[in-house]
């Protein structure tokens, strides 16, 4: 019988992380804000992010879960991009009522290739800027 050579070990190895890093879970990040004196996290997970070449786009697949004390929203999000190969912004709205709040957040979204996030957000009506 022969023995595995060090260069098929080492192989063997990085395909098996490779295969754990395809399997590693949506990349997620989490914003808290406050709105009428009650936190409100925010967190984005980015699922995938295809892309167009023939429209020129990408497409961000996030899944959005807005949290407030003793209430959840999940929000299932498809925003397009510019096929640019930066981090593109894109806008989304939370009606705020399935929270139990009062208003909309109108919300700015940073997104590359790895994950989502906040970067800006404005509460109506008001015009009040959160972020």
């Amino acid at each position: 019988m022969r023995k595995p050579s060090l260069a098929r070990f080492a192989a063997a190895v990085i395909a098996l992380s490779l295969l754990a890093l395809g399997e590693a879970s949506a990349a997620c990040t989490t914003q808290r804000l406050t709105v009428e004196r009650a936190p409100l996290d925010i967190t984005l997970c980015l699922r995938s992010m295809v892309v167009d070449t023939q429209a020129g786009s990408r497409t961000a697949h996030i899944d959005a879960t807005y949290t407030t004390p003793g209430r959840r929203v999940v929000q299932a999000l498809n925003l397009i991009l510019p096929s640019q190969s930066g981090a593109g912004r894109a806008p989304a709205s939370i009606a705020l009522a399935p929270l139990g709040l009062t208003g909309t957040i109108h919300l700015t979204l940073l997104i590359d290739s790895s994950q989502a996030q906040v970067d800006a957000a404005l509460l109506t009506p008001g015009a009040v800027i959160l972020k």
